[in-house]
Order: structure tokens, then sequence, then C-alpha cells
């Protein structure tokens, strides 16, 4: 069997069903398709287990809620193909995404890592507004033999998921990779399995759709993982590049740490938690980490310059007012156009 792919939910009962039909578009064959209920208290486990019921190459574990990089390591013990594919229960594969031409690229290749584009969806009220983030095709018999090159890939974002991405599982099986639970676990899992991988091909084309859904707020013990997560991340990235790639990597892990900023910023907009969002905020101004990180980012604009002032220097509630004041501006000239 050529795919596993591994389907992680939780409480996804009006999800799930769309996410596994986008997979089950392609044509039963050389792929298994494994679904991880993580402890769904709602219908998630009976819809899985319908699929169950209907197709013979479809399996679901049920598990005890333990959280996403749990879930998919428990996908990972219950694989059997030559190649796993991560889906997250709340997306969708797109219609472009045809497992037929990737088996075909995989004969051709045979890389540890491929690597494809995906759309950002954000659903609000009025409206789905998508984000595309594309890949230029690529190919890298050892990826460390070109890590200028190669670099050239994080900033987008296109690295630092699991969904958008088929991995070798004998590679991960020689290397010992594991999924483990903690905040930036896609990436921990990226890095890690590029310590043993050596091939790996970019694909043209987005196929994955990831959609990203409010009402997704993480408990005050949760968050305070968050900035652990980002310097293991920030240690191990380091560690598999050359020295003096150092700058290009901090400059990358920085749009990192200022999205934990804005996520943590947010919730004293909203007046929620304020105390744990203050803490964790001060807690990335004294981060040796970020620091280093921040050293080397480039605004690249004038209102992100003073944002970006505001937030290395630790002016936290002053950047809350700053950007109610762009906020406001915004909608002023909007308003007036």
């Amino acid at each position: 069997m050529l795919f596993s792919i591994i389907v992680t939910i939780f409480n996804g009962e009006a999800f799930i069903a769309s996410c596994i039909d986008s997979v089950l578009r392609n044509p039963s064959g050389n792929y298994e398709l494994i679904i991880i209920d993580d402890g769904s208290i709602d219908n998630t486990g009976k819809i899985c287990d319908s699929y169950t019921d209907r197709y013979d190459f479809v399996k679901c574990v049920h598990t005890g809620n333990q959280g996403i990089g749990n879930a998919r390591q428990a996908g990972l013990d219950a694989a059997s193909g030559d190649y796993i594919i991560f889906v997250d229960g709340d997306d969708v594969w797109e219609e472009s995404f045809c497992l037929d031409k990737i088996e075909e690229e995989i004969k051709k290749s045979r890389a540890d890592l491929y690597v494809f584009g995906y759309v950002l969806r954000r659903t609000k009220s009025d409206g789905n507004k998508d984000h595309h983030f594309t890949v230029r095709a690529s190919s890298f018999e050892d990826w460390r033999d070109n890590q200028d090159q190669f670099l050239s890939y994080f900033p987008d974002g296109l690295m630092f998921f699991c969904w958008n991405k088929i991995f070798r599982r004998q590679c991960i099986l020689d290397n010992n990779v594991l999924s483990v639970q903690q905040h930036m676990e896609d990436f921990r899992f990226v890095l890690d399995f590029l310590k043993g991988a050596k091939k790996v091909v970019f694909l043209p084309g987005e196929f994955y759709c990831h959609i990203k859904r409010g009402g997704n707020s993480l408990t005050s013990t949760a968050r305070q993982g968050m900035l652990e997560g980002h310097n293991l991340c920030h240690h191990i990235f380091l560690s598999l590049f050359d020295k003096e790639h150092e700058a290009m990597i901090n400059q990358i892990m920085a749009s990192a740490y200022i999205g934990t900023v804005n996520h943590q910023l947010s919730f004293i907009e909203r007046h929620e938690d304020e105390i744990t969002s203050l803490r964790i905020l001060d807690n990335i101004n004294e981060n040796d980490f970020a620091q280093l990180a921040f050293r080397h980012y480039h605004a690249s604009s004038f209102s992100e310059k003073i944002s970006f002032s505001l937030i290395r220097n630790g002016h936290f509630r002053a950047l809350i007012l700053y950007r109610k004041i762009v906020t406001v501006v915004k909608r002023f000239l909007s308003s007036n156009k």
C-alpha cells in the first residue's frame, strides 16, 4: 500500500463528513484512510464509524482526548502505507488533489518528503476569504547541499505545517520521529523529520484547503506553554542549518513570536483572561530566543515598523492603543471613499 491518510478530529460533527468526502473523491486503490476520533463527545464518532461500515479501506480509532499531536501518533502507529499524509478533520482536500498523479510523481522521484501549496480560508459572517500559498516546483537530492534555496521556502509558512506534505514512513520509523503534543507540534514534526531526510520535492499546485474557524481559544494553561514550544522549534531549526544561515532563521522565527504576541493582544482586547496574556507577553519580552529573533526581523511597512518597535520594547498597552487608532482610521477612510 502506498499511502496512509491520517485524519484527526475532535468534536467535529459539522465538518468531518466534508473532510472525509474530499479524500474519498479519489477512487479506492492504493491507500488506506485512518480516522482518529480524539475523544469526541458529540456525534463525530458515529459519523466516522458510518464510513468504516461502508468502506473496507477506512478504519476509525477512538481514543481519549489527548490533543492533535498524540492523535496523529495514534494514526502513525496504525499506518502501514509507504507514505503518510496528515489531514485535519475540519479541513478539506481541493478537487485538484489527485492521488494517482502523486503516485506517478513518487514513482519517478522516490523522495523522502513532498511539499505542496494550500489555500487558507478564513470563515466570516460576510463570506469566505481565501489566501493562496503556491509552491514553485523544485527538487533537492539532499536539501543540505543547497541550504540557501531550501530556506527560501520557509518564510511563507509552507514548511510550518504537516497537512501540506507527504512523508515517507520508513524515514519516520528509521529516525524515530514522533508526533508530540506541544505548541507548534506541526513544525516540530517537520524539523525532526528533516534531521533524517534527504530528498525533498516541491510540487506546484494548491491541493489543500486549511480553514480557520472562530471559537478555538486555548485554555490559560495551554497558552502558557506556547513560548516553550516556540523556543524548542527555534533551537532545532538553528541546529539543522549551517551557522551562516542563523540570521535568516531568526527572521523566520520572529514571525512566529510576533504571531503569538498578536494572539495574546486579541485576548486582552476582548477582555478575556488579561492576566494570563500579560504574563505571556512579559515572558516573551524577557525571552532570549524571542529577542534573538526580533533582532533580525525587518518590518515591511511604516505601520508594521511602529507595531514591531512597540513589541520589541515591551510596550504592549501602547500597542493595543495604536491598533485601535489604526482600526478607527481605516474605517473612517473606508467610509469616505
